[in-house]
């Protein structure tokens, strides 16, 4: 499921939300409540990460699913949807993400990183790229609230921003 929106969309008050978005539609939706999808994925022998993740990047938001089996078809399609449209956003989720998140802000806190960050400063000095980089920003993740998640899920995981590919 490809989501024509990323971190150029954020305002500045919300760097990072498309990217905390990204990992709130694996902690509950719909037809999934809570860590159910992971389960489901574990169940039918899915490697979290390997077989299911997704990315979020500047311009997209990106889901992805390498089912085991064709018989799964139907179901997969439901779980793109429910990324779609019907993620639930449960606040206990929210805040159990919200570790996760720093956790992999932390991570990725490296010289690799510093040097990306310097050179777009660099080359795109005072540029929406420059000060817009997926993860975002620390504050931010720590202090975002529900009501956020669902104004920017409302506004920019809409049909006409979407595109489902399917390859078989």
């Amino acid at each position: 499921l490809f989501v024509n929106s990323g971190s150029l969309n954020e305002t500045d008050k919300q760097q990072g939300l498309a990217h905390f978005l990204e990992h709130m539609a694996f902690n509950g939706t719909k037809n999934y409540p809570g860590d159910s999808l992971v389960a489901f994925f574990k169940k039918i022998g899915m490697d979290f990460g390997g077989d299911t993740n997704a990315y979020t990047d500047f311009g997209e938001t990106v889901y992805y699913l390498n089912l085991p089996d064709e018989k799964l078809m139907k179901e997969g399609i439901s779980i793109a949807a429910d990324y779609a449209m019907n993620m639930l956003l449960a606040l206990e989720e929210i805040e159990k993400e919200r570790g996760v998140i720093l956790s992999e802000k932390r991570a990725r806190d490296d010289i690799d990183f510093r040097i990306q960050y310097q050179g777009f400063q660099f080359a795109m000095p005072g540029s929406i790229v420059a000060n817009s980089l997926p993860i975002g920003l620390e504050d931010s993740i720590k202090t975002f609230k529900r009501e956020e998640f669902v104004d920017y899920y409302q506004t920019w995981y809409r049909p006409e921003n979407m595109a489902l590919i399917v390859v078989g």
